[in-house]
C-alpha cells in the first residue's frame, strides 16, 4: 500500500543506520584501546611518583619530572580528542537519521492518513527485512 519511493527511503535510512552501527562497533575497539592506553599511563605516573618524587633533587630535576608529567597528560588528551571527534561524527549521523526518519513518518502519515502506525511499521519492516546488521 505504501508507495515504493517511500519504502525505498526507509531502506536508505536503514542502510545508513546499519553503517553507523558498524562504525560504532569499530569505535568500541578503539575505546578499549584507549582504556588500555590509560592504564599504561597510570603505571607511568606511578613510576614517576615512586622513582622521581622520592629522590631529593634540584630544580632541574623537578622541571624534568614536571615535563614528563605534562607530556604524558598531552598524550592522554590527544587520544581522548581522537575518540571524541569520531563519536561526535557518529552522534551527528544518528541525529540526522532521526530527523530523516521523522520526516518520512510524517510524509507517510500525510499521504496515508487512514493507515495505522502498526500497519505502517509492518509494511516498512517487510521492505527492510533483508537489511540486517552483521
Amino acid at each position: 500500500m505504501i508507495d515504493n519511493n517511500l519504502l525505498q527511503s526507509a531502506r536508505e535510512i536503514r542502510k545508513k543506520y546499519l553503517s553507523i552501527m558498524s562504525d560504532l562497533s569499530l569505535y568500541e575497539k578503539e575505546v578499549k584501546r584507549l582504556s588500555d592506553f590509560l592504564l599504561e599511563k597510570a603505571k607511568v605516573f606511578k613510576d614517576i611518583n615512586e622513582k622521581d618524587l622520592n629522590e631529593k633533587g634540584s630544580k632541574e630535576q623537578l622541571l624534568i619530572i614536571t615535563q614528563k608529567i605534562v607530556n604524558e597528560i598531552q598524550e592522554i588528551e590527544n587520544e581522548e580528542n581522537k575518540i571524541t571527534e569520531r563519536v561526535n561524527v557518529l552522534n551527528e549521523g544518528l541525529v540526522k537519521l532521526q530527523k530523516e526518519e521523522e520526516f518520512l513518518y510524517q510524509t507517510i502519515k500525510k499521504r496515508y492518513p487512514d493507515l495505522s502506525d502498526e500497519n505502517m511499521k509492518s509494511e516498512v519492516a517487510i521492505a527492510i527485512k533483508d537489511l540486517v546488521w552483521r
